[in-house]
């Protein structure tokens, strides 16, 4: 056994064994002290009304799905170079243990794919898969197999160092002879060898332009193994504008596993012949069928071998930088020390953060010095480190009447990275896969009396390079103040990894010519969690919804839930793995106050652009984010249901809502069937934007 797993098992057991004797009484274990409940009852709006006093009703021609608007601009139209198109996909089966073959070929037969490779594949799986996939040519026996829809020639199982498999052959595609791999290796040093072998031995002496491997890669991008393969290969998903770990591929449920959580079920080509990459997807499914998800990329290949496309129509609005005007025209940094050059002068910290030349792989990204986390690693109990500038917008020169013209933006960057261990061997130095600390940072938007408008995140990311955060953000009217906040979470459950890294953080305001559609700020309060309660919330009570402290242990589990953002984050349902949740539907509600936007909804020109970020524990279950909208009487006019989520890892939703004339008020709500044990759901920085229609 993993001697990591191990560990984790022990610690898993002893923490059972805690929880189980804190056990009481019948209906549970109580609350842990970071856990709160939330409060019974709903508020009542009062009804609306007209001028004279009368009561104004909604128009009884209007239907739901009258008031639902695109939440973004359609996609503006990209015309295509002429080339071979071509459907890759990878998926790490687990040998059958949690589907059978005719399952899975049949979730993967819609994608039409021209390559799958599949890693733990028992032999016993081939023929079914061939046969249910329609892609009768395959190479391998087991282990790693590749499966074609086009014929193979020159098919062959490859040698690599220290086992593990790379099965390679060739196909004529559309008069075009295409090399393709598929693969399943190692991590740590072992990683390091195999992919130093598929460089030097393989793809140094293989002719062809036209190449594709795919293959469950042990690690992702920034990984040490990884950047061997990058120095000739690109991958898709990067191309697409996913930074490193930004979707997750393994595990496909709970929040990590004994390695961490990563995407590493990849799909590489030459970086010399780049494909254009039309779309990639990682698929969340349910039921699930492995522990790994299944991975996809449709690239656009150039026809003629030697001649790559001159440009990347994608490319611009893929970029991370998508919106900031060049370095030498951005407007002046608004953040004093921006870079640690003056230790933490200029900025108010939590948690002991501290100013390195160098810690461990960790150098700064420009200068001498970067900002990280707390000098000694956690041992009881995750925490987090944080410094933070306040900027006044209008004392920096920002005219307020721009702003509330709808003018003002601010835009915001920083890079971060994180640390790692290290597994040396003559002529090797890999990271040591696991689970690792994160990075964050986040920008909150304050009126005059200091009330939270707006707050948007990073993410907690954990890329090994460093990597940018850019984020162009409208201000609503009456906004004033920025508070700009780097935040490193230090995860003692991870078994120790390693710390984090920021430098180069940057905040700007300009103004722009035209005003932006919003009327105000967040109306949802306490929208993430942030204090440590389901303050403003109603709901249900125990075991319904929650409260959880990011890092904190909640059930037994291998790792613990992690925030989207900050400190804090909603759960929905029993404690982890000990503890039924309600029966029947458990739900969080809030009301949303639009008395501020009367005229305007009258008027028939508000609109709300509502959502969050969500995410199951298991993918046993759905959550569900709703608006309901009571007429002028108070009655419940519709409810606004998009379609629930049942995704293993944190998503976006983002709704756009027309709100009609004679509503007296809406509501948003979070609902969950999560009555068995295991059923979890979670929710954080959930939002509520009013704005004027376009």
């Amino acid at each position: 056994m993993h001697p990591r797993i191990l560990l984790s098992l022990l610690m898993l057991s002893l923490l059972c064994g805690f929880l189980v004797a804190c056990d009481s009484s019948a209906s549970g274990p109580e609350p842990e002290p970071d856990v709160v409940n939330a409060d019974d009852g709903a508020s009542v709006a009062d009804t609306a009304a007209d001028s004279s006093g009368g009561e104004i009703r909604i128009d009884e021609g209007l239907r739901v799905d009258d008031l639902i608007l695109a939440p973004h601009p359609e996609p503006t139209d990209v015309t295509l170079p002429e080339g071979i198109l071509f459907r890759a996909g990878s998926y790490n089966v687990y040998g059958g243990n949690y589907a059978e073959a005719a399952e899975i070929a049949a979730y993967l037969a819609p994608l039409e794919l021209d390559m799958l490779g599949v890693q733990e594949c028992g032999a016993d799986m081939v023929a079914p898969l061939a046969e249910g996939l329609d892609m009768p040519y395959t190479v391998g026996t087991s282990g790693a197999v590749m499966f074609s829809r086009h014929p193979l020639t020159n098919a062959e199982e490859l040698a690599l160092p220290r086992g593990r498999g790379l099965v390679h052959a060739n196909a004529e595609i559309e008069g075009v002879m295409f090399s393709l791999y598929a693969l399943h290796i190692s991590w740590d040093a072992s990683g390091d060898v195999q992919t130093r072998a598929i460089i030097d031995e393989y793809i140094a002496n293989d002719p062809n332009d036209h190449l594709v491997m795919v293959g469950d890669f042990n690690d992702e991008h920034y990984s040490t193994q990884i950047t061997i393969l990058d120095e000739v290969l690109a991958d898709a998903f990067t191309d697409f504008g996913w930074y490193p770990g930004e979707r997750i591929s393994w595990p496909s449920t709970e929040f990590g596993g004994s390695e961490g959580a990563q995407l590493i079920d990849l799909i590489f080509y030459r970086k010399n012949f780049r494909p254009l990459v039309l779309d990639a997807q990682v698929f969340n499914q349910r039921p699930v069928l492995s522990d790994h998800k299944p991975t996809f990329a449709e690239l656009l290949f150039p026809r003629e071998a030697g001649q790559p496309f001159a440009e990347d129509p994608f490319r611009e609005q893929r970029d991370p930088w998508l919106g900031f005007p060049n370095p030498e025209e951005r407007p002046a940094n608004l953040l004093v020390n921006p870079g640690a050059e003056d230790d933490l002068t200029g900025w108010e910290t939590e948690g002991d953060p501290v100013v390195e030349e160098n810690r461990g792989p960790q150098l700064p990204f420009a200068g001498e010095r970067f900002f990280s986390g707390p000098a000694e690693r956690a041992y009881s109990g995750g925490r987090r480190a944080s410094g933070s500038q306040l900027v006044d917008l209008v004392a920096s020169g920002a005219d307020p009447a721009i702003i509330d013209a709808g003018r003002g933006v601010v835009l915001a960057s920083g890079q971060m990275r994180i640390g790692y261990r290290v597994e040396e061997e003559p002529g090797v130095a890999s990271n040591i896969l696991g689970p690792n600390n994160h990075t964050e940072i986040i920008v909150e938007v304050h009126d005059a009396d200091g009330e939270l408008l707006l707050r948007r995140s990073s993410a907690q990311r954990d890329t090994y390079a460093y990597y940018p955060y850019a984020e162009r953000i409208p201000l609503p009217t009456q906004a004033r103040s920025v508070r700009y906040t780097w935040m490193a979470h230090q995860h003692s459950w991870y078994l120790g990894g390693c710390d984090v890294a920021f430098d180069d953080l940057y905040l700007g305001y300009e103004e722009q010519s035209e005003p932006n559609a919003l009327l105000g700020g967040n109306l949802l309060a306490n929208s993430g969690a942030e204090l440590g309660s389901l303050e403003n919330w109603q709901g249900d009570v125990d075991p319904g919804w929650w409260s959880l402290t990011d890092l904190a242990i909640h059930g037994v589990v291998e790792l613990p839930p992690l925030s989207y953002s900050g400190a804090g984050l909603f759960f929905g349902g029993g404690v982890l793995g000990l503890q039924a949740g309600k029966a029947g539907r458990s739900t969080l509600a809030q009301d949303i106050d639009l008395a501020a936007w009367h005229g305007e909804q009258q008027a028939g020109e508000l609109a709300l652009r509502w959502g969050g970020w969500v995410r199951t524990w298991k993918a046993r279950t759905e959550i569900q984010l709703a608006l309901e909208i009571y007429d002028g009487d108070g009655s419940l006019w519709g409810t606004v249901e998009p379609a629930p989520l049942f995704d293993a890892e944190w998503t976006r939703v983002e709704y756009l809502t027309r709100i009609p004339a004679g509503a007296s008020r809406v509501q948003m709500t979070l609902s969950a069937d999560v009555e068995d044990s295991g059923t979890g759901v979670f929710a954080d920085e959930l939002f509520a934007i009013p704005e004027r229609t376009q």
